[in-house]
């Protein structure tokens, strides 16, 4: 199984960052700082994709999403040992 994590710093659906990405031929993808995701890899990858949350509460510019080929059949609950972690997860 090949794994890929990276923070593509905002890397939006025109960016090169997408085909390096498909020439590793990657199993599972774990995306920081996502912009857009293309179509043509949103063809390949299930895609389960959340708008990360600034430590006040406020939703930043960018995205944090797993890819995975195949099905992704339901989120994992994770809790943190921060209490402000876990009321933002929960609402």
């Amino acid at each position: 199984m090949r794994v890929i994590s990276w923070n593509i710093k905002g890397a939006n659906k025109d960016s090169l960052v997408w085909d390096l990405l498909l020439k590793h031929k990657p199993d599972i993808i774990l995306l920081q700082e996502v912009g857009d995701i293309p179509e043509k890899i949103k063809k390949i990858f299930d895609i389960l994709s959340r708008t990360a949350i600034r430590k006040n509460g406020n939703p930043q510019r960018f995205n944090t999403a797993v890819l995975a080929r195949g099905k992704i059949i339901e989120e994992i609950k994770l809790e943190s040992s921060h209490k402000w972690v876990n009321d933002i997860v929960d609402e």
